[in-house]
């Protein structure tokens, strides 16, 4: 005998939708976020972690030998505005699957469920400072790394978005194509993107390249999922059905910290018992590496000038080739 009731869809009897009718089946889905495919780097290997399965990319040449793919060819779908932190306390080993210690998806304040929050704000936490961090070449860096959260999904595939995390290594690259892209208006959700790996450098270096423009129901495809809730879950950013209170949006740049900010860090307890003097230290350090941060248009390093000109001139063969077309 079957434990499932019949339902009839055509309609809900008057008495039930009486007593339940301002009840929303969302309640029991809101909040709670699906699982969804995460892309990885380690060493200059790409591979997609889907259900707990990590699965490198590769490719088999003519002998049928396998080799790790150098690039892949995206969309990406959206991107989080916001700089996200990410802290390990031992250390970030590449491709690892492991929660952060800390971390912020809105580059302001730790995520609610961060496992151990370093500081109450993160433009006063000592280990967003530059120089919290000596690199094994002796480089000075951030002990919380800076990334960016980019939804982007395969063009065979564009109901299945997949996160991305661009390291801090490569956001200048990132940055370059955007601004490319701008300049063209051309929206970067229109365009198939290839990521590659530098060659010319050890560390994994990413690189970006319109390859093609999307045709018109590729378009619409990406344009329905952008607004869906997963994307906004892989972006770590806020959704509909979401009930926790919405932190403000980051401001563009992080020069000044406001007097709550300063307050917090002066009051807050810390472990290893610091005077409120060094607290008050690690506060002006902070600020004064957020200012460091800000570099005006006007005073943009050569190089990033050449990559915007090098994408730009690239993406005038693609736009030319697609005239000529029509």
């Amino acid at each position: 005998m079957s434990d499932l009731v019949p339902f009839n869809d055509d309609q809900l009897p008057a008495h039930i939708a009486e007593l339940f009718g301002d009840t929303s089946n969302d309640d029991l889905m809101g909040g709670v976020a699906g699982g969804f495919p995460v892309i990885h780097i380690k060493g200059k290997v790409w591979s997609i972690t889907d259900n707990g399965v990590n699965t490198p990319l590769t490719r088999v040449d003519e002998s049928g030998d396998e080799y790790p793919v150098n690039a892949i060819e995206v969309v990406i779908v959206k991107a989080n505005p916001n700089i996200s932190k990410v802290y390990y306390k031992d250390g970030f080993e590449e491709g690892s699957q492991e929660r952060p210690t800390c971390y912020s998806n809105d580059g302001v304040r730790p995520a609610e469920d961060a496992l151990e929050p370093q500081a109450d704000a993160c433009l006063a936490c000592p280990l967003n400072a530059w120089g919290s961090r000596i690199t094994e070449n002796g480089s000075k860096a951030k002990a919380c790394a800076d990334v960016r959260r980019i939804c982007v999904a395969s063009l065979g595939d564009l109901n299945k978005p997949m996160l991305l995390r661009v390291p801090a290594g490569s956001l200048k690259e990132l940055v370059a194509y955007g601004e490319m892209l701008k300049k063209r208006n051309v929206p970067y959700q229109a365009v198939l993107t290839r990521i590659s790996f530098d060659p010319t450098v050890a560390h994994p270096k990413l690189l970006f390249k319109a390859r093609a423009w999307l045709n018109e129901q590729q378009m619409k495809q990406v344009a329905e999922l952008m607004r869906k809730d997963i994307v906004q879950q892989i972006l770590g950013l806020p959704t509909p059905a979401d009930k926790r209170p919405q932190v403000a949006t980051a401001p563009k740049t992080q020069a000044s910290v406001s007097g709550e900010d300063i307050e917090a860090a002066l009051t807050k307890k810390k472990s290893d018992d610091k005077p409120q003097l060094a607290v008050a230290s690690e506060v002006k350090q902070a600020t004064k590496s957020a200012k460091k941060d800000e570099v005006p248009a006007k005073k943009r390093s050569n190089k990033l000038d050449s990559l915007i000109q090098e994408a730009d001139n690239e993406l005038d063969e693609i736009l030319g080739a697609h005239l000529n077309a029509e």
